[in-house]
């Protein structure tokens, strides 16, 4: 399945890529369509390279989708910026964006094991507070 259109001179073929990306901007966006379009954002843990973590309120209906579902999305976004058609030498330029951005497609498996969810959560918040220890919010 597809989820972004990517012009080949802009694709990535580096297979070590997604996974660096996702532990440097691990704050991504859950999308569930099960019962209608629903979007959260989490802090994410990325493990054993194919794994992603992050934790829903109880409380947030979008649980329900997520059990639901055979699968979800989840977009990662890093940096990006506007591109002025001044910027081009051509007098024929339209702006555009330059972004990076890794969508990943799964299907999530809700924990029920209370140690295993405590365990994930840990490592959850230890990874975080590392990526993010020089922020405004510590």
């Amino acid at each position: 399945m597809t989820t972004i259109y990517i012009p080949e001179r802009h694709a990535e073929h580096d297979p070590r890529f997604p996974a660096a990306f996702l532990e440097t901007y691990s704050f991504a966006m859950v999308i569930t369509t099960h019962g209608g379009l629903q979007l959260s954002n989490v802090p994410t843990l990325l493990e054993n390279g194919n794994t992603l973590h992050w934790h829903l309120a109880l409380a947030n209906p979008q649980n329900a989708a997520l059990a639901a579902s055979p699968e979800t999305t989840v977009v990662f976004h890093g940096p990006h910026s506007y591109i002025s058609p001044n910027w081009y030498e051509t007098a024929q330029a339209v702006p555009t964006w330059n972004f990076a951005a890794v969508h990943c497609i799964g299907t999530p498996r809700r924990m029920e094991d209370n140690a295993e969810l405590e365990s994930t959560l840990a490592r959850l918040v230890e990874s975080n507070k590392r990526l993010y220890a020089g922020g405004a919010n510590r």
